[in-house]
């Protein structure tokens, strides 16, 4: 939810903090004029009523803005407000802002970084969602030097819960990579760590999981082949329409990779359940993997156990 945003945009001190923003941007050479609008809002953020609320929830929300204009202000008064330890109820405002409206730019990452990897342990306390989609942002930010190889960001993922760590899954998004170095980067440094990770991890691999790693199979093509040796040594949930496999459809991952690809339809035969209309378009390229040529004899004796296991088919 967006409690506290939705009340901040719809009270009068919020129109009086968001114009004290827009002088500051267009003012922020001017010495007087950050002088005066930083003044009038520290004023503001330390008044005793609610309007101390509204003000934090607004300046949380522009928190990359104002330490991008003025940092040592920022850094005294508004990157407090994140700290779970200093109040709760403060930080609950401070991340409803910035989780809604914010964005991590490249010099606020450092300084609110750490009070991010707190906010885990208060998950519950914020919109979950949100989060998990910044986790994701951060994750496959190359500001953040090798992030899944940092200790702090992979503990944030292994405290996630299964709904909330299929979300995580869901925002990592590939689509549209061209440069080789980022795809070689990606792969490196998000990827194979994330799922090496994963793989430590007891539990299945949740339907959520699953769905998210198979679109990553069709969207980074060039390291599809390394990501399916990895997928295929993962147990996972049964699960039911398996809405991905139509992806498959709509690119060459089965020309490109033919035994690859077999082999991951023979593990996905594992999950997907009997009388799914999805089913139908799993039979499809699996039919058109067996007359593929590159494909050895034994991938294919096993392809066409895994259709007779679905009440699929062979022929």
């Amino acid at each position: 939810s967006r409690h506290w945003l939705d009340a901040a945009i719809n009270h009068p001190v919020s129109d009086l903090t968001l114009v004290l923003l827009e002088v500051l941007s267009a003012q922020g050479k001017d010495e007087k004029y950050i002088i005066g609008v930083t003044e009038r809002l520290s004023r503001l953020l330390d008044d005793s009523r609610n309007i101390a609320q509204i003000t934090e929830v607004i300046c949380a929300s522009q928190a990359h803005f104002l330490y991008a204009m003025v940092p040592d202000w920022a850094i005294t008064k508004i990157l407090p407000l994140f700290d779970w330890n200093k109040s709760i109820e403060q930080a609950k405002r401070a991340w409803d802002g910035f989780l809604f409206w914010g964005k991590f730019s490249r010099k606020l990452i450092t300084p609110l970084l750490r009070y991010f990897i707190i906010s885990v342990d208060f998950i519950e306390q914020i919109d979950s969602d949100r989060y998990c989609e910044y986790l994701a942002w951060l994750t496959m930010s190359r500001y953040i030097d090798k992030p899944l190889a940092a200790k702090a960001l992979g503990k944030v993922i292994l405290k996630l819960n299964n709904q909330q760590r299929a979300r995580y899954f869901s925002y990592i998004r590939l689509s549209g990579i061209k440069d080789k170095s980022y795809s070689h980067w990606v792969w490196n440094n998000v990827l194979l760590p994330l799922l090496d990770m994963r793989s430590r991890m007891i539990i299945e691999l949740t339907a959520g999981e699953l769905l998210a790693i198979l679109r990553w199979v069709v969207e980074f093509t060039d390291y599809s082949a390394q990501l399916i040796e990895k997928i295929i040594s993962f147990s996972t949930v049964k699960i039911k329409e398996c809405y991905q496999l139509n992806r498959f459809e709509r690119v060459d991952i089965c020309e490109k990779y033919p035994e690859e690809t077999a082999k991951l339809w023979i593990w996905l035969a594992n999950s997907l359940t009997p009388g799914e209309f999805s089913n139908g378009i799993y039979g499809k390229i699996a039919k058109k993997l067996l007359g593929d040529k590159n494909i050895s004899d034994k991938s294919k004796q096993q392809l066409k156990e895994a259709l007779s296991r679905l009440g699929l088919s062979v022929t």
